[in-house]
């Protein structure tokens, strides 16, 4: 059996590093020792490992984004089942994680969803699909519609096809939020400005022009540069 030149301990082969991998050389130093050296070394110099490893990472940005991508989707289905299992065991922890960081950064975060919304439109779009099809898909449109429902017969509706049309003229065919221009492919839809959920009605001063994309990202909220024109 070889001996370990560091400790002096006859040990198996198996307990040895491969020098050579040509000829099966054996390092000269055990497993143990060498990473009871490493461990050491890294202990007594983690200032400059650590620079050592941001500046290799700036330098080799690119290459790095597109190995840890290929290696993604090369283990697409054990990272998914990590995760699951990880997020099963420290979903508290995640979110309050997640919590403090959206707290602390609104606007990366902001851009960050716009981004992935615009990278993945179709990959949205089925998923919205596929969700809309199963029982609990069905019950949320249902209770949507019936709470929606509810609003438009407290509030007033007095729009006629005349001043739509004139919102429609007024607003060049385009949208009021990304000034895309309306077609038979990207249609206007109705979007109140204070919404429904807020006690707006359907009348020619709460209603705008939005292609279905920008009224849907819009949500519930209130469309604060309408208001302030409104009060100017």
């Amino acid at each position: 059996m070889p001996v370990c030149i560091k400790c002096g301990i006859d040990k198996p082969p198996e307990q040895f590093y491969i020098y050579n991998k040509t000829t099966g050389k054996l390092r000269g130093r055990c497993k143990e020792c060498m990473d009871n050296e490493s461990k050491e070394y890294s202990l007594s110099n983690k200032e400059k490992i650590t620079n050592y490893q941001r500046q290799y990472r700036l330098e080799h940005k690119e290459q790095l984004a597109l190995q840890k991508k290929q290696y993604y989707i090369e283990n697409k289905d054990g990272f998914k089942e990590y995760k699951r299992g990880y997020y099963k065991e420290n979903g508290e922890i995640v979110r309050k994680k997640v919590k403090e960081y959206a707290d602390d950064n609104p606007e990366k975060v902001k851009m960050g969803s716009k981004r992935y919304r615009e990278e993945n439109k179709e990959t949205i779009a089925q998923q919205k699909s596929e969700y809309a099809k199963t029982p609990e898909g069905k019950l949320t449109k249902s209770r949507d519609y019936h709470r929606r429902k509810g609003f438009k017969e407290q509030t007033e509706c007095t729009l006629t096809v005349e001043q739509w049309n004139k919102i429609l003229s007024e607003q060049e065919n385009r949208c009021a939020d990304c000034g895309k221009k309306f077609t038979e492919k990207n249609v206007p839809t109705k979007d109140h400005i204070i919404p429904l959920s807020k006690g707006g009605g359907l009348t020619f001063e709460n209603i705008q022009a939005l292609c279905r994309s920008c009224n849907s990202k819009k949500c519930n909220r209130l469309d604060h540069s309408k208001i302030i024109t409104w009060l100017n």
